[in-house]
């Protein structure tokens, strides 16, 4: 997939996170407070010598790994506890994908 070649071409370091890659297939954005994690499916599997699902073919991951430095400042910040329910709302998914993910990449 093509994507993934043009966010590797993305800042270096944005928004207090920094760029790396572990893996060609993959690009992280980090700092202690969470992870942005973007690979293709496709590649992965491939990598790891597994077969491909049809629901994995020319798919682009996105990921958001808070850490529970993170978490706990949203429990003492807004009051809100680190329940697993409380962050699959649909309104905190918007917040965190245009927070997180739009401004690094668009």
């Amino acid at each position: 997939m093509c994507y993934l070649k043009y966010i590797k071409k993305t800042y270096d370091e944005y928004r207090f996170k920094e760029k790396y890659k572990e893996y060609s297939t993959t690009v992280y954005y980090s700092n202690k407070s969470n992870q942005i994690c973007i690979y293709d499916k496709e590649e992965e599997k491939t990598a790891k010598n597994d077969e491909i699902q049809e629901y994995e073919r020319n798919v682009l991951r996105y990921e958001l790994r808070l850490t529970n430095k993170h978490l706990n400042y949203i429990k003492n910040r807004y009051g809100i506890t680190k329940v697993l329910i409380n962050y699959l709302d649909e309104k905190v998914y918007k917040k965190y994908l245009m927070q997180h993910f739009f401004s690094y990449t668009f």
